[in-house]
C-alpha cells in the first residue's frame, strides 16, 4: 500500500489603496504651467527657429506629463481593484491520501 499526500497553502494579502490625488494634482499643475508657457512662446516675437525649438521641447514635456498622469491613474485603478478583501484563509492545508 502506497500513501501519498499533497499539501497546498495559500495566504491572503490585504492591499491598501494608496491615494494618488496629490500626485495627480501636482502633475496637472505642471501640465497647465507648461501649456501656459507654450502659449507664451507661440505669441512671442522670437526668431522662428528658436521659437520652434522651444515649442517642440514644451510639447515633449507636456506629453511626458500626460504619460505620467495616465500611469498614476492606471496604478490607482489597479490598487483599488486589488484592495478588495481576499477570502483565502492563511496557511490552509489539504491532505489527500491515496490508497493504491
Amino acid at each position: 500500500m502506497n500513501i501519498s499526500s499533497v499539501s497546498s497553502s495559500s495566504s491572503s494579502s490585504n492591499y491598501s489603496a494608496v491615494d494618488n490625488t496629490d500626485q495627480l494634482a501636482r502633475l496637472q499643475q505642471q501640465k497647465e504651467r507648461l501649456e501656459q508657457q507654450l502659449q507664451e512662446v507661440n505669441q512671442s516675437k522670437e526668431d522662428e527657429k528658436i521659437k520652434q525649438q522651444k515649442v517642440q521641447l514644451l510639447q515633449m514635456k507636456i506629453q511626458q506629463i500626460e504619460t505620467q498622469i495616465q500611469q498614476v491613474k492606471e496604478a490607482k485603478s489597479n490598487k483599488c481593484q486589488n484592495s478588495m478583501p481576499v477570502t483565502a484563509s492563511a496557511n490552509t492545508s489539504s491532505i489527500v491520501d491515496t490508497l493504491v
